[in-house]
């Protein structure tokens, strides 16, 4: 008899010690949104060349104003849910005579990346600005989205 109080006392204490276990691991998430955030999948970056296509975490190019201007990251040292940094190479065309024969510059530059928006259920950040260093820090700020009329996106934006 005493064996069996022993073993349903046991088995009781245990069954506490679960449920608490399950009860903290869930509760912990919901009291900290940013540890549950941590598992949902990062938001996506769109090169400025395929529109819609190929969005991609840490990407290594990106392109502002047609093929000719272009980013070139060599490393990301932030991506997460709510924003993204690198530091990298602009490569400017200097389209002359033409864009075709022109030559390339390049500038170091950095990117940050902010405003998370969906589409079809994927997470993309929206807003880019882009600051390169020619004498001096020069400041770009774009949107992902599509001239009036148009259907592809891209990155759109100047200086400012």
């Amino acid at each position: 008899m005493k064996r069996v109080g022993i073993a349903a006392l046991a088995a009781v204490v245990l069954a506490f010690l679960a449920a608490g276990a399950a009860a903290a691991l869930t509760t912990r998430n919901a009291r900290n949104p940013a540890a549950a955030a941590d598992r949902l999948p990062l938001p996506v970056a769109y090169n400025g060349q395929d529109g819609w296509g190929r969005g991609t975490v840490r990407l290594s190019t990106i392109y502002v104003g047609g093929p000719d201007t272009f980013l070139r990251v060599s490393h990301w040292s932030h991506w997460a849910a709510g924003s993204a940094f690198a530091w990298g190479t602009l490569w400017a065309d200097n389209c002359q005579p033409n864009c075709a024969v022109g030559h390339y510059t390049k500038y170091p530059a950095e990117v940050n990346l902010s405003q998370v928006a969906a589409r079809r259920g994927v997470s993309y950040f929206s807003r880019m600005r882009l600051r390169y260093f020619h004498g001096s820090a020069r400041d770009y700020g774009f949107r992902w989205g599509t001239y009036r009329g148009a259907t592809i996106p891209l990155w759109i934006g100047g200086p400012g």
